[in-house]
Formats: structure tokens, C-alpha cells, sequence
């Protein structure tokens, strides 16, 4: 799907569901940020929303990057 597809129906989402209420509709908007991520390469040039994105759609983080070691850093 082209970004400009992903913007559109995030959009349209957005009109409908905000605020963000339920968990289904969170994770929904948390996935399509990260398919717009992945089409600009901007992964690393906003890793926190890398991170969050990563960690709402998987149970256990396998691998982590040094831009994820610096937020927990960051975080203790």
C-alpha cells in the first residue's frame, strides 16, 4: 500500500475515533504509524515512536537496537 493510501485511511480513522478510546483503535493507529515509518526510512529519525509501535503489536522484544537501549536508558 503506497504512504499516501496509509495517510488517507489513518485520516479517515482519526475523524471517527478521536480521541483514542479502546485498545483495538490504539493499536490500529500504532501500526499504521509504523507502515509510514517503514515507507520514509524515518525509523531511526523518530525511535521512540519506533519503540512504542514495536512494543504494541509484540509480546516480547527479541532484539534491541541502540536507539531502544538509549530510551530505556533514559527511562531508568
Amino acid at each position: 500500500m503506497a504512504r499516501s493510501e496509509i495517510i488517507e485511511k489513518l485520516s479517515a480513522f482519526l475523524s471517527q475515533h478521536n480521541p483514542l478510546k479502546e485498545e483495538c483503535h490504539i493499536v490500529y493507529f500504532m501500526v499504521e504509524i509504523r507502515k509510514i515509518l517503514d515507507h520514509e526510512n524515518s525509523s531511526s529519525k523518530y525511535p521512540l515512536l519506533k519503540f512504542y509501535s514495536d512494543w504494541t503489536v509484540r509480546i516480547k522484544k527479541d532484539h534491541i537496537s541502540p536507539e531502544m537501549e538509549k530510551i530505556m536508558d533514559d527511562i531508568y
